[in-house]
């Protein structure tokens, strides 16, 4: 059952694992001046209680220097939305439209099976990317979470298991919908 699935979906597989090397090439191209500037200005001694005079300045300074990096980040949000898209939605709908569904459920295994060890492996492979990608932005954002905290607005949607949350999420809502809407013909 796993080659079937691979078989059928490799090429969601390794557009996500294109997508995640993307992601880490640009996270380590920005990260680096992010951190000397973060060094830079010193500003661990800024957090609070800051004692330091003129941290209220430089702290601001250093957020408007990136705040086109961030605000470009936040939109990593819609990448759990796009695994649903192009991982759930296509879960079924090949069998239904090349008309293998039939076929595939009266194999030795039972429709139970076939759908959860189906969805399992997709399920898994799509919490692994996005748990990879949630560590990545992490990562990059850890000057900004030393300042503003790790629940601030523009940080919460794209760190921790938020991102693997909306990646799961998403993949069994647009499945279910999908099952919801063609179960009807069947």
């Amino acid at each position: 059952m796993a080659w079937v699935t691979w078989r059928q979906h490799r090429s969601q597989v390794v557009a996500m694992a294109g997508l995640l090397v993307a992601l880490a090439a640009a996270v380590v191209g920005t990260h680096l001046p992010i951190q000397a500037a973060y060094h830079r200005d010193t500003l661990s001694e800024c957090l609070p209680p800051a004692t330091r005079s003129g941290c209220d300045i430089i702290v601001r300074h250093f957020q408007s220097e990136f705040d086109s990096w961030v605000t470009a980040l936040r939109g990593l949000a819609v990448l759990p939305a796009l695994a649903g898209l192009f991982v759930g939605a296509p879960l079924l709908a090949r069998e239904l439209e090349h008309g293998t569904l039939r076929f595939a459920w009266t194999q030795g295994i039972t429709r139970r099976r076939w759908l959860l060890s189906k969805t399992g492996l997709l399920a898994a492979a799509t919490v692994l990317g996005a748990g990879a990608a949630s560590a990545l932005v992490m990562w990059w954002r850890s000057p900004f979470d030393t300042l503003e905290g790790r629940m601030a607005p523009a940080g919460f949607d794209v760190e921790g298991l938020v991102v693997p949350g909306y990646a799961l999420f998403a993949l069994v809502a647009l499945r279910i919908a999908f099952w919801a809407f063609r179960s009807s013909d069947y």
